[in-house]
């Protein structure tokens, strides 16, 4: 489970992220053709129910809808192409902070090391090595079990050196070490929130949180959407 103060500080960032969003929308978009897309679509959602018993008349309404709907995701095209770059950064950083989490003292967890040379050890500072090699040669990959202790160690396979993190809170744990050229993989356990009654894990808690952001805030006078 998340602690507490760092489900604070991913709410702080969410709302954040969903002031962003709503700022972009309201400074790089066409106000006066959102709100004409806007009126559209409430226009024709009111006559499908007003000539709800003429056929003819609601596949015209409904072509209608169709059209006012994607000019208003037309019109949203830009402040969201504006926002991805950011926002894709942002959610990179936060996914390494708080999708797994670090080992606690005598837990153990799974290292993979994906190599062509299978016959080097694997050497562990301040972390125990449990079990030996299981080599498969047609995965190109080494199997261990290690055991983490109080405090965050490194592992060593020929010239690779990788740390584990290990103790109480949450540290920056590359979702694809590889991605990175270090070929040891080790498989923590992931991390979640625990809100409500339910786990959740930190993107739904993000949108969640970011998207009520937008929806109460969607009227004010800075951040307004409104021409």
């Amino acid at each position: 489970m998340i602690p507490l103060p760092y489900i604070a500080l991913l709410t702080i960032v969410s709302i954040a992220a969903g002031m962003g969003i709503l700022f972009a929308i309201g400074t790089f978009s066409n106000r006066q053709s959102l709100a004409l897309a806007k009126r559209q679509i409430w226009a024709q959602l009111y006559a499908l129910r007003l000539y709800s018993d003429e056929p003819p008349v609601i596949w015209q309404v409904q072509k209608r809808l169709l059209v006012w709907n994607a000019r208003y995701l037309f019109q949203m095209l830009r402040p969201l192409a504006i926002v991805f770059l950011p926002l894709s950064g942002l959610l990179f950083v936060l996914d390494g902070f708080y999708s797994h989490r670090p080992l606690r003292a005598g837990e153990t967890a799974l290292v993979i090391v994906h190599s062509e040379n299978q016959n080097a050890p694997l050497v562990g500072h301040e972390v125990s090595i449990e079990t030996p090699a299981l080599r498969i040669p047609a995965e190109r990959a080494v199997y261990w079990r290690i055991r983490a202790q109080k405090d965050s160690g490194d592992l060593v396979f020929g010239a690779q050196r990788t740390t584990i993190h290990a103790g109480s809170g949450l540290a920056y744990i590359s979702a694809c070490s590889r991605c990175f050229g270090n070929p040891i993989e080790v498989r923590y356990p992931p991390a979640y929130i625990a809100a409500l009654g339910f786990h959740m894990s930190w993107p739904l808690w993000f949108f969640i949180v970011s998207g009520a952001t937008v929806v109460a805030l969607r009227k004010s006078r800075f951040l307004s959407m409104r021409p």
